[in-house]
């Protein structure tokens, strides 16, 4: 018979299952369950630079305990790519979990008073929620979009719900009334891209609920959205463009970047790319073709995304010179390229367009209420008239498929006036946003006399992500909203070699 020593602090460790670990757990919507890994940039213990990640703590197992033991982390930094590596904490050493740090934020009387966040009316849990995730999660490879959202569409109202009760106007007079029901005079407000239309119907229908307002890549209502989508993709790339052309270290490391860019578009869209991929269901390596639509696309989203902006004229280096993947995993390293995986048998379930998590109801009904129902696809085509013609092609297509999908979605017309309001608002845009350019925020702020526009050098959409010095800008604004705000220095140089 082996009898175990418990007398050194390992072997008790390992008698009352001490060094036995679980999943960490998180409470979500009221309900607790285990956490699932997620992407952060972090410096290592023992490493010089931040890198790419992906982590997931642990909690001790069985023991009711929430306190944090250790940490995975799946390495995305290239040689290193994929290692797994775990990091414990010393024995003895309290570690909040994520459950316990969630306790405490939640009765930190600060935190709370003053963070508010709403679920817009038919989205996140809020009930009803205007998603079309059984007709998506039950498709076919015989169902078109348009099938799909065809039932979606008849699902939704035949349950007697009334699509034209979701709309800006309407989710504007649910801020004020959370305002009310939580006993609040008046607020700050922050919208970011669409949140900014909210926010200014909020500010025109109750501006004495509002103490100031902070608009980030603004939406206005009176914009024609879709119709001047590729002729906003295309400035805010042709303002990189030109960056780069007069950056000498750019210039020199990629001569002649657009012409060849427009260039490796059009090939592709002849002769479409094979390039290595992952299957996202198997994890196995595959193979996925890639056309020039495909990298306009990928493209446009990279634009978005403050981060990556530097490595935007490497990227389309090298699909001019023909390595299409290296340009897709510079643009999208979180991704994958983008071809269809192959087509299942007949009646098989497939993927569709529109992911099952989105909330594609409500963003249909407000987008074809208030955007689709004023666009054309001859007066898109005539914005966009300076666009080369591949990349004009691949975003023209992409308004089309928009208003396609709108067809299949009958909404009531939604028409909004220009906001007036008398509300101390900080207008914010990014020098590269390819959806909602700066010149936006100034139509907007046009009619509010009390409004500073500020523009952002070598930033995307969402100045919020745009790093430190963009979040203190707005948190100085938030604290004293009468002092004039400044933007920020340019925030490193483009990615050469």
């Amino acid at each position: 018979n082996w009898k175990i020593s418990t007398k050194s602090a390992e072997a008790q460790a390992f008698y009352n299952q001490g060094d036995l670990w679980q999943v960490a757990k998180e409470t979500y919507a009221e309900k607790v369950q285990r956490m699932e890994a997620y992407y952060v940039t972090i410096r290592l213990p023992g490493q010089s630079q931040e890198q790419f990640a992906l982590i997931l703590p642990f909690t001790p197992a069985g023991q009711n305990r929430d306190n944090m033991v250790s940490w995975m982390v799946a390495r995305s930094d290239g040689a290193n790519y994929g290692k797994l590596q775990a990091y414990t904490f010393p024995s003895g050493t309290l570690i909040y979990g994520p459950q316990q740090i969630e306790a405490r934020i939640n009765q930190d009387v600060e935190i709370t008073q003053q963070l508010t966040l709403l679920d817009q009316r038919g989205s996140g849990y809020s009930s009803p929620r205007l998603t079309c995730d059984p007709e998506f999660s039950d498709a076919t490879d015989r169902d078109t979009d348009g099938d799909l959202l065809d039932r979606c569409h008849a699902r939704l109202t035949g349950a007697g719900i009334r699509l034209d009760a979701y709309s800006t106007v309407e989710s504007a007079d649910d801020v004020d009334d959370l305002r009310a029901a939580l006993g609040v005079r008046s607020w700050p407000l922050f919208g970011v891209s669409y949140g900014t239309r909210v926010a200014l119907e909020t500010m025109r229908r109750h501006p004495d609920g509002v103490r100031s307002s902070v608009l980030d890549s603004t939406f206005p209502a009176t914009v024609a959205g879709l119709e001047d989508q590729p002729r906003n993709f295309w400035a805010a790339l042709h303002a990189l463009l030109d960056d780069c052309r007069a950056d000498p270290a750019c210039s020199t490391a990629y001569p002649d970047l657009e012409t060849r860019f427009v260039a490796a578009v059009a090939r592709l869209d002849r002769d479409a790319a094979t390039v290595p991929a992952i299957d996202p269901d198997t994890g196995a390596t595959t193979s996925a073709e890639v056309t020039g639509a495909d990298l306009v696309a990928v493209l446009f989203d990279a634009l978005y995304v403050s981060d990556r902006i530097p490595d935007v004229p490497k990227a389309l280096d090298a699909a001019a010179r023909g390595d299409t993947g290296l340009a897709y995993a510079l643009l999208d390293p979180e991704g994958e390229p983008g071809a269809t995986p192959p087509a299942p048998e007949d009646g098989a379930p497939v993927s569709s367009d529109l992911p099952p998590s989105d909330t594609d109801g409500l963003f249909l009904t407000i987008e074809c209420a208030e955007e689709a129902t004023r666009a054309t696809i001859s007066r898109t085509e005539d914005a966009s008239a300076e666009v080369p013609a591949p990349i004009r092609a691949a975003l023209v297509a992409e308004v089309e498929a928009q208003l396609d999908e709108c067809r299949h979605w009958p909404v009531q017309p939604q028409v909004l006036a220009p906001v007036s309001a008398d509300t101390p608002t900080l207008v914010l845009g990014g020098e590269y946003d390819p959806i909602t350019p700066v010149r936006w925020g100034e139509l907007a702020a046009s009619t509010l006399p009390r409004s500073q526009v500020l523009s952002f050098p070598g930033a995307g959409h969402g100045i919020i992500d745009a790093g430190p010095c963009a979040l203190g800008v707005i948190v100085a604004f938030l604290a004293d909203p009468g002092r004039m705000a400044a933007t920020c220095a340019r925030a490193g140089s483009f990615t050469v070699g």
